[in-house]
């Protein structure tokens, strides 16, 4: 990262800033690392498997600590384990989480997970999609919003189309609930929800994909005022096009810094400008004091208008998305994977919103000890101030976490692994990012051949000590006789400087 010098602040300013800030130690240094690091196993009966496949973290009961809601494959639950106050390098507490079970009445099977604060109360309630819930059509989808009143787990809301208020139609392989996003679009302090679903049929065209929107209130989220929008309604004059997947990912920030927060809309198997070839795209969507409005939208597609890249058939630009803050901007930057290990990273400006001057295109050759080939590099991402100096005292300057799920370790195929790359006041040093996969050092133990380690991932302050932790999926961690168990391999930062011996 970059240090206050004479040349990026002023002398004068340097020292105005020298005179008012602490004397600084190593133990203003932080970042991830393997100290008092632990592994959640999966916890649900045999029958379940792929613990670790879909992850959140947020604030479910109002204590200020993050907690860590994580979905297993075929289970009729998902679990939720409330954070605690303790440190690193401290004496550490029996159990580091106080485990909850949210029970469902349909088994999950490709969940997707997120949590928001929809009525302003400072708890935030964990969304679930379940793309593939049958309800009045097969395949057509639906979203939960829970909330946890301190003993139980209590819906506050279910969304289909066409039912309760919500727009649209429920309709055989919809898959609403295959993505999910929260933000505040309309700044009026309550959390908004975007829905994707990526199996929608638009007139005649099937699978081009749709994204409903539906916004908080004082009694959480409601059908009152949602939004369907699809390729007719985005306002581009893209046409929808067919298995386009439109809404297949989703991420919110505010990328043009004008206080509410806007949407990135992933769509990978958009069509090139040849028309034949599907490269994918993202659409940025602006908030507004009246929600998500498709006035200022924009497109980026690989090899177009200043995307770096070339636009080729199933390059599925736009499958990962996250939203971050990777420089000393205010503005929220985007990062997008895609199908030919490469993750593009779109700056945000207060004028335009996300630029493409400046597109960072990231791929595992970009960072140190790492293996060319087919990696699954991009497959999950994940954000967070996960590094910090002494020095770090402008907004921004978050990381980025890229699961690697593929990544072949010490000979090991598909056993997975995690690059943690820093921000700085330029955005992201990919020459400085952590690699992370299973070890000795760690609690989880040494690497496994299709553990797929960096599946999911999910970022928070699981321990209350200020530091961002990392929370890594390993879906197919196998356990007391049981193959593809699954379990979580949580790495805490701390002001101990240790790396990986894997990297």
């Amino acid at each position: 990262m970059k240090r206050i010098t004479r040349t990026n602040l002023g002398w004068s300013l340097f020292l105005a800033l020298s005179c008012a800030l602490p004397t600084l130690t190593a133990a203003s240094v932080y970042r991830l690392g393997p100290v008092d690091d632990t592994v959640l196993i999966n916890p649900a009966p045999a029958t379940s498997v792929n613990f670790g496949t879909a992850m959140a973290a947020g604030d479910f009961n109002d204590d200020n600590i993050s907690d860590l809601a994580v979905a297993a494959y075929a289970a009729s639950e998902v679990r939720v384990f409330l954070g605690r106050e303790w440190s690193v390098g401290g004496v550490l507490p029996a159990s580091r989480f106080i485990e909850t079970v949210v029970p469902l009445s349909a088994q999950l099977f490709r969940p997707v997970l997120a949590a928001g604060d929809f009525d302003n109360d400072s708890d935030d309630e964990l969304v679930i999609g379940d793309e593939d819930f049958d309800g009045t059509a097969g395949n057509a989808g639906r979203v939960l919003v829970l909330r946890y009143t301190g003993g139980s787990w209590v819906t506050q809301t279910t969304i289909e189309q066409g039912s309760n208020g919500y727009s649209g139609v429920a309709e055989s392989g919809d898959a609403l609930g295959s993505s999910l996003a929260v933000g505040d679009f309309d700044n009026d302090g309550y959390a908004d929800l975007a829905m994707g679903a990526d199996g929608e049929d638009v007139g005649s065209v099937q699978d081009a994909g749709a994204v409903l929107i539906a916004y908080g209130s004082s009694t959480g989220i409601t059908g009152a005022r949602d939004q369907l929008i699809t390729r007719n309604s985005d306002g581009l004059t893209v046409l929808p096009t067919l298995v386009e997947r439109y809404g297949a990912t989703l991420a919110s920030g505010d990328f043009n810094e004008d206080g509410y927060a806007d949407l990135a809309i992933g769509a990978p198997r958009a069509r090139c400008p040849n028309g034949t070839d599907s490269s994918g795209a993202v659409i940025m969507m602006l908030g507004s004091a009246g929600g998500i409005v498709n006035t200022g939208t924009r497109q980026f597609r690989p090899g177009v208008l200043g995307v770096q890249g070339t636009c080729a058939d199933n390059m599925a630009f736009g499958r990962t998305l996250a939203s971050g803050g990777f420089d000393s901007g205010s503005s929220s930057d985007l990062a997008i994977a895609t199908g030919d290990d490469a993750v593009h990273v779109l700056y945000g400006s207060a004028a335009t919103g996300l630029q493409t001057d400046g597109d960072q295109r990231i791929t595992p050759a970009s960072l140190p000890g790492n293996i060319v080939g087919d990696e699954r590099f991009g497959i999950s991402l994940a954000t967070g101030r996960f590094n910090d100096d002494p020095f770090n005292i402008f907004p921004g300057r978050g990381s980025l976490a890229i699961g690697a799920s593929f990544d072949t370790v010490n000979g090991l195929i598909k056993a997975g692994s995690v690059n943690v790359i820093p921000g700085s006041s330029s955005g992201l040093e990919p020459s400085k990012a952590q690699r992370f996969t299973r070890s000795a050092g760690l609690a989880i133990g040494p690497p496994v051949t299709v553990d797929l380690l960096g599946a999911a991932m999910a970022g928070g302050d699981f321990n209350d000590d200020g530091r961002r932790d990392l929370a890594i999926g390993v879906p197919y961690y196998d356990i007391e006789g049981f193959a593809d168990r699954g379990a979580v391999e949580v790495l805490y930062g701390s002001d101990f400087i240790f790396r990986n011996g894997l990297q």
